[in-house]
């Protein structure tokens, strides 16, 4: 599957299978603010994890610290000044993790969410910026990753079996997969910047996005009109209130 195929799902996630999360980016007007990360793996994934950590035979204390390490070098990947706060498992067998940062313009983290502490996403990061508007309030801007630069190439010529093995190579790694990513800034109403139910998308869907071209992200006017898929503008701004 080319990039520019769902190119905002991060790869980690097409090799879990079955899994939910969402990235939830919550920002003060002061810049501040943390990253909450919610991630569920299908059965599947979680047999396989529950596997290799009875392969690991280190005391409770030690596999818990190395579980730390691991969210510690996370933090520092989602941007300077990140640091990892605190990791909370949910009733149904799905994980949040937080993050807290002093400074949202140097976040360098993807949208999307990571299934463990074991994955990181090498997605192109989002862009932050903080200004004052005419009225003197505080304004978030965020810029979504804009691929490679220069006009987007002509959509390659497909043969009708080429796309039916293609729409198959994406049933058979993204069945099941819902993930979103939103940004809450204080007091104003949280903007969903990328969000998709897989199992939402029907033939017509699948058929259009396995013959699309380009290696960035989705012209969002492409995508429009697509059951199953949320995709913001390139750039959102959010006033503070």
């Amino acid at each position: 599957m080319r990039k520019g195929h769902f190119v905002f799902v991060p790869l980690a996630l097409m090799a879990v299978g079955c899994f939910e999360g969402q990235r939830t980016f919550k920002v003060n007007a002061d810049g501040s603010g943390t990253i909450v990360d919610t991630a569920k793996l299908g059965l599947q994934a979680q047999e396989m994890r529950k596997g290799l950590e009875e392969m690991d035979k280190s005391p409770a204390a030690e596999k818990k610290a190395k579980q730390k390490a691991k969210y510690d070098e996370k933090a520092k990947a989602l941007g300077t000044g990140v640091t990892f706060v605190s990791l909370t498992p949910g009733k149904d067998g799905g994980t949040t993790a937080t993050y807290a940062f002093k400074d949202v313009t140097k976040l360098t983290a993807g949208a999307m969410p990571e299934p463990d502490e074991s994955t990181t996403s090498k997605d192109e990061p989002l862009v932050f910026k903080l200004s004052k508007n005419a009225a003197g309030k505080s304004v978030l801007t965020v810029v979504t990753a804009k691929g490679k630069p220069g006009a987007k190439p002509a959509a390659p010529k497909k043969k009708p079996e080429e796309v039916a093995q293609e729409i198959g190579m994406m049933k058979g790694m993204l069945a099941g997969l819902k993930i979103r990513s939103v940004v809450e800034a204080a007091g104003a109403a949280p903007v969903t910047l990328l969000a998709m139910d897989f199992d939402q998308l029907d033939t017509a869907a699948l058929t259009k996005l396995a013959t699309s071209a380009g290696d960035g992200p989705p012209d969002p006017a492409s995508l429009k009109g697509i059951k199953g898929i949320t995709v913001a503008e390139p750039e959102v701004t959010i006033e503070f209130k």
